[in-house]
């Protein structure tokens, strides 16, 4: 199980104003940053984009929550503040609500983005340290032990490929399941939009 396929929502809140540019447009901003040594862009990568058009509340109402949400923890950030949107609770007006309800446009887009796209030497660290696949055979001459019981069955190993000697079967190259088995990660079946 060599290829697997994960995804996440991401939980940020990227937020941009053209009140005071020439233009209705934001253009070229950044949306995500991935390490060069992620894991994510072993063999393709992608991201699934909407962009919302908001109203100068909503916007307001968005950027009091990425600030709320984001931008806490040191000395220079911004004090948390009291969310105020357009959502009221009926049968108690002092009930504190969070929430805001608009009706915009929406675009979206999806990309992906292949390894060969990307500069040479961005290489993905796996989260586990993998070595080279090992070697096990049904007896070895120097242990006198059968290698295949021992690291394979006995051990939790996991054989990839069949080792010959002489025309017949002499043991297997084996790792171990982080090292082999991508489903610790991930799940076998592409996701629908995958091409």
């Amino acid at each position: 199980m060599y290829t697997c396929y994960t995804g996440d929502n991401s939980g940020n809140i990227i937020i941009g104003s053209s009140a005071k540019l020439a233009q209705d447009v934001i253009f070229q901003g950044p949306i995500a940053t991935i390490s060069r040594d992620a894991e994510k862009i072993a063999i393709r990568y992608s991201i699934l984009l909407k962009q919302y058009a908001l109203t100068k509340d909503g916007y307001q109402f968005w950027e009091s929550l990425r600030k709320n949400t984001e931008q806490l923890g040191s000395i220079f950030d911004a004090q948390p503040s009291q969310l105020t949107g357009n959502i009221h609770c009926i049968s108690d007006p002092a009930e504190p609500v969070i929430g805001y309800i608009s009706i915009s446009n929406t675009q979206s887009k999806r990309i992906f983005i292949d390894n060969s796209q990307l500069p040479q030497d961005w290489l993905p660290k796996y989260p586990y340290d993998c070595l080279a696949p090992d070697s096990a055979y049904f007896f070895n001459p120097n242990t006198r032990i059968n290698e295949v019981q021992a690291y394979i069955i006995d051990g939790g190993g996991i054989p990839l490929e069949l080792m010959y000697k002489g025309g017949s079967i002499a043991g297997f190259t084996y790792s171990s399941e982080a090292c082999s088995v991508c489903t610790i990660r991930g799940r076998v079946q592409p996701p629908l939009f995958w091409k």
